[in-house]
């Protein structure tokens, strides 16, 4: 069991998920091809297999620090949910960012673990602009809270 990452395997992030510090993995196998995409950037870094039982350390070694886990892209990726169950387990928070413009687009086995879900190509705007096409928003229940981004 594993997930195709870029390097670095992780970082703490501050302000993807509002009021948690967050341990970010960017998953390396993102279909959406968005224009503008750090993907790209990333290339360059190189990719490495992630283990459930690596981040299951990684998240041991941050218990008490972070508090929720961010996955950038993976949707397509069949083994996510076991990643997303561990974190669960470990009590933290999770989200995940997508391309995909509509929650019922991913898989449910993904979005019934999730906390938090950001929907939506990058199309230059930021979820802290009030026209952007993303949304951001609380699971299960599904309620769009894209405004706490724009209000800060």
């Amino acid at each position: 069991m594993s997930l195709l990452i870029f390097n670095p395997i992780y970082s703490v992030v501050l302000q993807e998920v509002p009021g948690e510090i967050s341990i970010g993995f960017q998953v390396a196998t993102c279909k959406q091809k968005c224009n503008g995409c750090s993907y790209k950037y990333l290339e360059k870094f190189g990719k490495h297999n992630l283990s459930l039982t690596e981040f299951e350390q990684i998240l041991k070694d941050n218990q008490g620090l972070a508090s929720c886990v961010l996955f950038m892209g993976g949707e397509e990726e069949k083994d996510l949910p076991d990643f997303l169950d561990r974190a669960k387990s470990m009590n933290y928070k999770t989200c995940m960012y997508t391309g995909m413009k509509i929650i019922t687009d991913i898989d449910i086995r993904i979005t019934s673990k999730l906390d938090y879900l950001k929907v939506g190509r990058w199309e230059g705007k930021t979820l802290k602009d009030s026209d952007t096409n993303q949304r951001f928003y609380s699971m299960p229940e599904q309620k769009d809270i894209t405004e706490i981004f724009q209000n800060t």
